[in-house]
């Protein structure tokens, strides 16, 4: 029987996901919530106890996470690697269950890694805490569905009506909202024993570009201009502004080459199974989310 998980750090609370991860931690009034920081930051994180310490030093992190039973990690970029030093120090501190930065696609496809070096570092970190004797939980969300509708990160937005559907826009790929993977790390965490060692695989739609593409047009009631986008020639540019350090011109665009790739890049996850059930994630309607973020309601 696994320990109750009641204290719970989360290290990179900021950026794109983390405050949707901590406002359900928060919000579900089940866990001692405390959030690490560097040393340099002043950000504020109402309903968490705030520690700045250095990251980079296994004792300190180890210090700060004394007496705390799960950790959840949400850094991202090129700060990936720097997870293997607060998995030591978990181990040191006697952490029971570590959360490392997935909040993605499957780092399990050859041809996804290839591409993407950003996975390779991803999948050292989570070889690193499987082989380090913490128990741990892996999440597999896609991209977060309503930040990508609003930055366009999935070839349209509702504000302007024109689309970039790559190749045929057929190919399938699973999308959650920011909101359900704050759940579903609220689920894990209260169910430790089933979602011990374990990749979950979560999703609030697995849908096609040209499966959004219907649904924002018939929300925002406007034909979208099409621009069709080759992925075959993309690849080879985007490497060569990669190689040269450029993350918009590099890793942006393969970034999209993988998430609308298909199973050339293993991109429905689902395909392997979904702990949608198992988590208790709430089902929604594609028409009903986007008319919502349409509205600017949240979601």
């Amino acid at each position: 029987m696994q320990e109750a998980i009641k204290n719970v750090t989360h290290i990179g609370a900021g950026g794109v996901i983390g405050p949707s991860i901590l406002k359900a931690l928060i919000d579900s009034k089940e866990f001692n919530v405390t959030v690490l920081a560097r040393p340099e930051s002043n950000s504020a994180y109402p309903g968490a106890k705030v520690m700045k310490v250095d990251l980079t030093s296994v004792d300190a992190v180890a210090d700060a996470l004394k007496g705390q039973h799960a950790v959840i990690t949400t850094i991202g970029g090129t700060s990936i690697s720097q997870q293997k030093v607060i998995i030591d120090a978990a181990v040191k501190a006697g952490v029971k269950r570590f959360f490392p930065s997935e909040w993605g696609n499957d780092g399990g496809n050859a041809k996804m890694v290839e591409l993407l070096p950003l996975y390779t570092e991803k999948n050292d970190v989570l070889n690193h805490v499987k082989a380090s004797g913490l128990t741990w939980t892996a999440i597999l969300n896609g991209p977060f569905f309503d930040w990508a509708v609003d930055v366009s990160f999935l070839g349209m937005n509702l504000k302007s009506p024109t689309a970039q559907i790559w190749d045929s826009g057929t190919n399938v790929f699973p999308t959650t909202l920011r909101s359900t993977v704050g759940l579903a790390v609220v689920a894990a965490l209260l169910n430790p024993e089933a979602t011990a060692n374990k990749v979950l695989r979560i999703s609030s739609f697995v849908i096609s570009q040209n499966d959004l593409l219907a649904a924002v047009e018939k929300v925002t009631g406007k034909k979208y201009e099409i621009t069709k986008v080759n992925s075959k020639e993309v690849i080879p540019v985007a490497q060569q502004a990669l190689a040269k350090g450029d993350m918009e011109n590099g890793l942006f665009p393969l970034l999209l080459v993988v998430t609308f790739g298909g199973d050339e890049y293993g991109t429905d996850y689902t395909a392997k199974g979904s702990d949608n059930e198992l988590l208790g994630l709430p089902k929604v309607d594609l028409v009903d989310v986007l008319t919502k973020l349409n509205k600017g309601e949240k979601v």
